[in-house]
């Protein structure tokens, strides 16, 4: 006779099968895989996304019919040594089942633990900061047992921590270095975090409308610029009539106007920062004759 550790059913005693097709059988609770025909799950710690095995000798395995509880409700969807499901959530309590020869082998119980959330996207906004830039983090998270999900945020600037707050609001300049970590959590415990980093990219410089000069001979014009990230500009004339000339330091557009010249110019001015912000400026030049009035 076989001997069985027993925790629900004192040896030897005649129990039903709750939620099983099967009738007059005879139900043994085990405990070890020590024991002659004991019957175990695991791992340990399951959580709802873990594949649990079974484990049995394989003399009870040999045409013996496996059958999965969750919650006491038997899943017929599952009949091999390794149970997933979809539906399985924290708390949740799993138990399996070996029937042979009209005896039912009962294993121990799994209470499934909580599954982390994690982020599933993640992505620094904007894509290329400016030093007006107020940074932000669009992300997404996807938690198992549908539990609410928070952030927790570390944002770095040059190695040094600037905040916690979930975006980036501070005075940056051009080449900057931002860092931010993201953990998510649930009511339970922290996912796994992911780091983002980006730089401070360039800005291009800003150009402002000026009044232009001509005395009847000369031509003059100002161009006026200014670079966000004080980078020093450079002006170049890209497209203008014949003799006009430009400061490349300062941008003032100086042209000694033929006479009787009353067709409109195109003009065309390129200011850089140097650093590879550039912006094309054109304009088109008309002259209205002057008029002598004796």
């Amino acid at each position: 006779m076989l001997l069985f550790a027993c925790t629900e059913h004192q040896q030897g005693t005649e129990a039903p099968i709750a939620e099983t097709p099967k009738a007059d059988t005879e139900t043994v609770k085990s405990q070890s895989v020590s024991e002659d025909y004991a019957v175990t799950i695991g791992p340990v710690g399951a959580s709802a996304q873990t594949i649990i095995y079974l484990r049995a000798d394989n003399s009870l395995l040999n045409k013996g019919e496996i059958q999965w509880y969750v919650n006491n409700i038997y899943n017929s969807s599952v009949t091999g040594v390794r149970f997933t499901s979809s539906e399985l959530r924290k708390g949740d309590v799993v138990h399996a089942k070996v029937i042979k020869n009209r005896k039912a082998f009962l294993s121990n119980e799994l209470i499934i633990k909580n599954t982390p959330p994690v982020i599933s996207k993640a992505n620094l906004l904007p894509q290329a900061p400016k030093i007006s830039s107020r940074l932000t983090v669009d992300i997404t998270a996807e938690d198992a047992d549908r539990d609410r999900i928070f952030f927790k945020y570390k944002w770095y600037l040059n190695d040094t921590f600037a905040g916690e707050e979930n975006y980036l609001n501070t005075e940056l300049k051009k080449g900057d270095n931002i860092m931010v970590e993201v953990t998510p959590f649930d009511d339970e415990e922290p996912g796994k975090s992911i780091r983002l980093k980006t730089s401070v990219s360039n800005t291009l410089p800003v150009f402002m409308e000026s009044t232009p000069s001509f005395d009847g001979k000369l031509y003059k014009y100002q161009i006026k610029a200014t670079d966000p990230d004080g980078d020093n500009l450079s002006y170049t004339l890209k497209e203008a009539p014949s003799g006009m000339t430009i400061d490349s330091a300062k941008g003032l557009i100086t042209w000694e106007v033929p006479s009787g010249n009353a067709v409109p110019q195109n003009i065309k001015v390129l200011i850089s920062d140097n650093h590879g912000g550039e912006v094309l400026v054109p304009f088109t030049l008309k002259i209205a004759p002057i008029i002598h009035i004796p």
